[in-house]
């Protein structure tokens, strides 16, 4: 992979998380680069990523719309520019307000393999 390049360039690729809806990734922003790995996720209007956990601890960055993150018992709200990390083994939940997609860059470590 080319150390630069567009975004643009990539396609969406829908999530595989049961229950989920509205999830698209696109994938291996940097994938394994320095022990850590990034991908791009939107969730589109209306739709949510369900409580679940992850081997890795991550961190998101919300780049545009609305919506609410769910760790353990506690939630918050989100919106651009806010930044949320989830312990590894946290239960957590994202939900999109909408109208518009939320866009976050998500951040794992160590690294995340998605395989479709």
């Amino acid at each position: 992979m080319e150390p630069v390049f567009s975004v643009e360039d990539r396609a969406w690729v829908p999530g595989s998380l049961a229950g989920s809806s509205g999830v698209a990734f696109k994938l291996d922003l940097i994938a394994g680069r320095d022990g850590y790995s990034a991908e791009l996720m939107r969730i589109e209007g209306g739709g949510s990523a369900p409580t679940h956990t992850d081997a890795q601890s991550h961190a998101f960055y919300l780049l545009e719309g609305s919506g609410e993150v769910t760790i353990g018992k506690r939630t918050w709200p989100l919106g651009p520019g806010s930044i949320c990390m989830i312990p590894r083994g946290a239960r957590h939940s994202l939900r999109s307000f909408g109208p518009g997609p939320l866009v976050c860059l998500v951040i794992y470590d160590p690294p995340r393999s998605r395989s479709h």
